[in-house]
């Protein structure tokens, strides 16, 4: 998982399109979500959040650009009704976070659940920050952290490439998500063994001649680190092998 920077008052205008208002009051209506004809992920909406999480999925990190990715909703459609539409609730993940996810969101809360409090289409836009307050919420919202942040709340295990939790928060969305789950170890330890397989040529080749080998490995590091791009999946990942390649070594 990494930071998601996503400005929370720059809402796309389709969020208030006449058929988005007319959904949102049919929910309010009824106090329930109702609404059958996915009006919360229109192609534009897609779009711009593929901008922002560069097809990834919000909690694995896996690339989605030859996969489904799905709007997800980070505080649920049930019971939050009323946040369907919301700007900063919507997130992308993968097929499988979105439904290991689903509706355990409010099973992992510290605080006090939310109810509907009023709130318009408008008003109900933009508030995760006053509703993370109040409810606490213990699965981790890449769009509420920072790159700091987040090093509190895990690390990896360079043996077998599972992420170790740091923190409460972290521990639950990890079990929520699955987020150690076979194929996602599988594919980090990928990218690991590529680059062990790297060094270790580098210091077969020069381990008598100390500064070609610092040169070699240098070089090998270097094209490992240019190879991390905003689209690449698993950068926490990648950029943490990065800071301990000399225990690789060892």
């Amino acid at each position: 998982m990494i930071a998601i920077t996503k400005d929370s008052e720059a809402i796309p205008k389709i969020v208030y399109y006449k058929p988005r208002v007319e959904g949102f009051e049919k929910n309010k209506t009824v106090g329930k979500y109702c609404s059958s004809d996915n009006l919360y992920k229109p192609d534009k909406i897609k779009v711009a959040l593929d901008l922002i999480y560069n097809r990834k999925c919000a909690y694995c990190e896996k690339s989605l650009k030859d996969a489904d990715r799905h709007v997800e909703h980070y505080r649920p459609k049930v019971p939050y009704f009323w946040l369907v539409f919301s700007w900063d609730n919507l997130l992308i993940a993968c097929k499988k976070c979105n439904e290991l996810k689903n509706n355990q969101f409010t099973e992992y809360l510290e605080g006090e659940q939310l109810q509907y409090n009023h709130e318009t289409l408008t008003t109900a836009q933009s508030q995760i920050k006053t509703y993370d307050l109040i409810e606490k919420p213990l699965i981790i919202n890449p769009e509420q952290e920072t790159e700091a942040s987040l090093k509190t709340h895990f690390i990896f295990d360079l043996k077998t490439a599972e992420i170790e939790p740091l923190s409460n928060r972290m521990e639950k969305t990890v079990k929520v998500c699955q987020l150690n789950r076979k194929e996602l170890v599988e594919l980090r330890e990928d990218e690991l063994i590529k680059l062990k397989n790297h060094l270790q040529q580098d210091l077969f080749t020069w381990k008598t001649q100390k500064e070609e080998l610092q040169k070699a490995l240098l070089s090998t590091l270097t094209k490992f680190k240019k190879e991390i791009t905003p689209e690449s999946s698993f950068i926490a990942w990648r950029n943490f092998i990065l800071q301990n390649w000399q225990t690789i070594i060892r």
